[in-house]
C-alpha cells in the first residue's frame, strides 16, 4: 500500500475512532481532533423541561384525513414544575399515534411557550427503575464525585438505554475524577464488558481507562489478550484498552505495545495509530510511572514509516525533543518520505528547535539549536523554495 492510500485509510479510521471513542479529557491531553459534540443526557433534558410528568397511556386516536393522530396519557405524578398547573390525574395529549397497551408508563416532558401553554415532548417509556434513574440523579452542579458514585452502578445495565445515558453520564468525567474513585470503581463489570463481544466499541476506550486504573496484574492479562488478537476489522477504542495496560504494567506492558504494534511492520495501520495516540495521551497525562522521555523514544520508531512520520515529528516538536535530527535528515526527501507533507513536517521541526532557546542566553546557543541552525541551511541549500514558505508560515504565527 502507497503512503497516500496509507493516510487515506488511516485518516478514515481515525475520524471513526475519534467520533465513536472516548479518550478522557484532562486539559493537556485527550483527542488530537477534538471529539463531536455529545447529544444531552437524559437527566439534562429532564433538568431543562419546565414540566415533567410520569403518565400512563389511556388511549389513542389513529391517524387519518392527513393527521398524525395524538395519544392520551393520564398524569401519575408530576415530577417537575407542580407550579405550572398541572395534576395528578388530569388528561395530556401528545402527537403522533402511539399504539400501546392501556397502563403503559412512559415520562413527558414539557416546555412552556411564550403564549404559556406546555409543547409536550415525545413520551419515553419507563418503568419505576428508568424513571428513577433520571429524576434522582444528583444536581448537574452537585460535587463530581457524588454524582459519580450515582452513575457508576448503572455501567452497562441490562435496560440498554440506561446503559447508553450512563455511558454519556461518565463521558463527561475527567481521569483525575477516576482516578480519586479507583476504589470504587465497578472492576468485574469493567471486566465482564470488555470481553463481551457485543460491546459498543464506542465505550471501549473508556473501560480499558477504568480498567487500568482500578485493576491488577490479572486484568493485565484479560486487556493483553484483546490487545494481541489479530485485526480483523477496524477495531474503535483499543487505544483506551493499550493505554489502561500500560497504566497496569509500567516498562514491561510497553515493551509489549512495542513489540506487538509500534514496532511490528506487519501490525494493521490503524492499530498502530491506536498505539500511537495511547502512547501520546499517557505520555501527555502522567497517568503512566514511566519517564516522558522513554514514551517519546516509543514513538520514535514510527518516524521510519512515512505514514507517520509527520504525525510523531509534530509530537516531538510539541515535547521539545530534539533527539532525532540526524534521523530526519537522512530521510528528508528520501524515496516514500519524499512526500511534501513529510518534509514540511521535518522544516518546522528544524525551526523549532532553534527557537528553543533559553529567554535569557549567554554565549552559544544550546547544542540542539545550533544544530538545527545547521540542518536548517543544509535544508534551504536543497530545497530552498519550500523553506521559504515554511519560514514565512511560522513568522506570522
Amino acid at each position: 500500500m502507497g503512503i497516500h492510500s496509507a493516510r487515506h485509510l488511516l485518516t478514515a479510521a481515525f475520524a471513526l475512532a475519534t467520533e465513536a471513542a472516548w479518550f478522557v479529557q484532562t486539559g493537556v491531553a485527550g483527542p488530537v481532533t477534538p471529539a463531536p459534540e455529545r447529544p444531552a443526557t437524559l437527566n439534562e433534558q429532564y433538568v431543562r423541561s419546565d414540566v415533567a410528568v410520569l403518565a400512563k397511556w389511556t388511549a389513542a386516536d389513529v391517524p387519518g384525513d392527513g393527521s398524525q393522530g395524538n395519544t392520551s396519557y393520564q398524569v401519575v405524578q408530576v415530577s417537575r414544575g407542580a407550579a405550572i398547573g398541572i395534576e395528578k390525574g388530569s388528561t395530556i395529549r401528545t402527537r403522533p399515534y402511539r399504539p400501546r397497551i392501556a397502563g403503559q408508563l412512559a415520562l413527558i416532558l414539557g416546555t412552556r411557550s411564550r403564549g404559556g401553554t406546555i409543547e409536550w415532548g415525545l413520551p419515553r417509556e419507563v418503568n419505576s427503575e428508568f424513571f428513577n434513574y433520571i429524576v434522582r440523579a444528583p444536581a448537574r452542579d452537585a460535587e463530581p464525585g457524588e454524582r459519580l458514585l450515582y452513575y457508576l452502578p448503572y455501567l452497562e445495565h441490562p435496560n440498554p438505554a440506561i446503559a447508553a445515558d450512563c455511558f454519556l453520564e461518565l463521558s463527561e468525567f475527567s481521569i483525575n475524577q477516576f482516578a480519586a474513585h479507583a476504589a470504587d470503581l465497578p472492576r468485574d463489570a469493567l471486566r465482564k464488558a470488555i470481553v463481551n463481544p457485543d460491546l459498543n466499541p464506542a465505550r471501549r476506550s473508556l473501560f480499558g481507562l477504568m480498567l487500568g486504573l482500578c485493576g491488577d496484574s490479572t486484568d493485565s492479562g484479560l486487556l493483553i489478550d484483546q490487545i494481541a488478537e489479530p485485526a480483523q476489522e477496524l477495531r474503535i477504542g483499543l487505544e483506551g484498552v493499550i493505554a489502561g495496560y500500560v497504566m497496569l504494567t509500567g516498562e514491561t506492558g510497553l515493551e509489549d505495545i512495542e513489540r506487538l504494534k509500534l514496532h511490528n511492520k506487519e501490525a494493521d495501520g490503524s492499530e498502530v495509530y491506536s498505539a500511537l495516540m495511547a502512547v501520546r495521551y499517557l505520555r501527555n497525562s502522567g497517568l503512566s510511572e514511566i519517564s516522558p522521555e522513554r514514551l517519546q523514544k516509543a514513538l520514535g520508531t514510527l518516524i521510519e514509516r512515512p505514514e507517520f512520520t509527520d504525525t510523531v515529528i509534530f509530537d516531538l516538536i510539541r515535547w521539545k525533543d530534539w533527539s532525532i535530527q540526524a534521523r530526519l535528515m537522512k530521510l528528508y526527501g528520501d524515496g516514500e518520505y519524499n512526500v511534501r507533507s513529510i518534509k514540511r513536517a521535518i522544516i518546522q521541526y528544524m525551526i523549532a528547535s532553534t527557537r528553543d532557546v533559553p529567554a535569557v542566553s549567554e554565549g552559544k546557543p544550546p547544542v540542539h539549536a545550533a544544530e538545527g541552525i545547521r540542518n536548517l541551511d543544509e535544508l534551504r541549500r536543497r530545497d530552498p523554495q519550500l523553506v521559504d514558505q515554511v519560514e514565512r508560515f511560522f513568522s506570522r504565527k
